[in-house]
């Protein structure tokens, strides 16, 4: 019934789908309409797979919503290193007769097995490593945040020209970011000097972006008045950096008064299969922090495995609809 959706969510927390069941239109009531978006993750990812799963999340906002986002980059990140990258390599050394202990971490694996990535050799889809390992920069301590830095600890391993190219702070690729994750491990002063060089030298030259991600890194390793400081201290004729308001919220870095504090959604207007007649448009409210993406004109190429802001990625027919139905450009395909 409107405005009643604890039925639905209790359906949905209790709904298993069979092998030729059509879940597209769980999916859309699940995470389009955020009746229970965690569950329209999980149906993505499990059913089909970890290329439709990214272009979910990464064709949705999440910023308002930190606690979906860390779901979800969790499982996506889990996912890569157990699913595919850990299997992956020990199916790699197997065929070379070398012996492989079921114990073995993908750190100890690439560490001491160089010869994984000769001849520019590669074990998983590097534009699906590269998507996963920037998501994980929002991800808290703990077992998902440790499956990114052994991402990382694989991904310097490639060859350069698989490791893509990005804009600084983070222009050393996978080794810049293994350094920024390292933050909440035991490696905290030797990554915020890392990236407090880069903020320096970039806002010399005018550019602002690596300061932002310096001020939140500090966020993130809780250095709460030295992250207010530094925003302060961007040179004038740079944009201030903009802070992760919903961790200063948790942590009391700013108000959540901020006039740059994210609204509360409004409702979506989407038009009925009957809305053609007299029937009024049905009201969709769509769940805190997850907007919707619609490509956005004039918007350039992306870096390897990030999107450009308003793109979105295709994936499994259906799923598209439920997640672009209200945006007149098609989406992009996601490469496999």
């Amino acid at each position: 019934m409107l405005g009643e959706p604890e039925p639905v969510r209790e359906a949905l927390e209790k709904f298993t789908p069979g092998p030729d069941d059509d879940v597209y239109p769980i999916i859309e009531i699940a995470w389009q309409s955020g009746v229970l978006p965690k569950k329209g993750f999980d149906l993505v990812l499990d059913r089909h797979g970890i290329c439709s799963a990214i272009t979910m999340v990464s064709g949705s906002d999440l910023g308002s919503n930190p606690e979906l986002r860390e779901y979800c980059v969790g499982r996506l990140a889990a996912a890569l290193h157990a699913q595919q990258l850990t299997e992956r390599l020990k199916g790699d050394l197997a065929g070379r007769d070398l012996p492989v202990p079921d114990s073995a971490s993908v750190s100890q694996l690439v560490n001491a097995h160089p010869e994984l990535f000769a001849d520019d050799a590669y074990h998983i889809d590097t534009s699906h490593l590269s998507s996963v390992v920037q998501m994980s920069t929002y991800l808290p301590a703990g077992p998902a945040l440790n499956h990114a830095r052994e991402l990382c600890v694989y991904g310097r391993k490639l060859a350069p020209n698989l490791q893509g190219n990005n804009d600084a702070p983070f222009e050393e690729n996978y080794d810049d970011y293994l350094a920024y994750l390292n933050v909440l491990g035991e490696k905290v002063e030797e990554g915020l000097a890392r990236f407090a060089a880069k903020a320096e030298r970039e806002a010399a030259e005018g550019a602002t972006y690596a300061a932002q991600v310096y001020v939140n890194l500090l966020l993130r390793a809780n250095r709460v008045d030295e992250a207010l400081q530094g925003r302060q201290e961007v040179p004038a004729r740079g944009r201030r950096p903009q802070l992760d308001l919903p961790r200063c919220e948790r942590t009391g870095a700013a108000p959540a008064t901020s006039p740059h504090w994210p609204k509360p959604p409004k409702p979506v207007m989407t038009p009925s299969a009957s809305s053609r007649g007299s029937s009024p448009p049905r009201v969709v409210t769509p769940v805190p922090g997850l907007t919707i993406s619609r490509a956005r004109p004039g918007a350039g190429p992306a870096p390897p495995g990030r999107l450009s802001p308003g793109q979105s990625r295709d994936f499994a027919p259906g799923i598209t609809r439920a997640i672009t139905k209200h945006s007149s450009t098609a989406p992009r395909t996601c490469p496999t």
